[in-house]
């Protein structure tokens, strides 16, 4: 991967190190939203709790 990377470097400069698209179906979620999401985490505190969490 490091070898593609740099040989994708080389031919294309620092446009080269963007991503290829990708197969398979578009993303479901726009950069809005996890814009949004990142931002209610970081500036809000949860209701009945001190901080954000994944758990149940």
């Amino acid at each position: 991967m490091v070898g593609k990377g740099c040989q994708r470097f080389v031919e294309a400069r620092l446009d080269g190190l963007f991503d290829d698209p990708r197969p398979g179906a578009p993303r479901a979620v726009t950069d809005d939203q996890v814009e949004a999401v990142i931002v209610k985490t970081l500036e809000e505190e949860p209701k009945d709790a001190t901080h954000w969490s994944t758990l149940r």
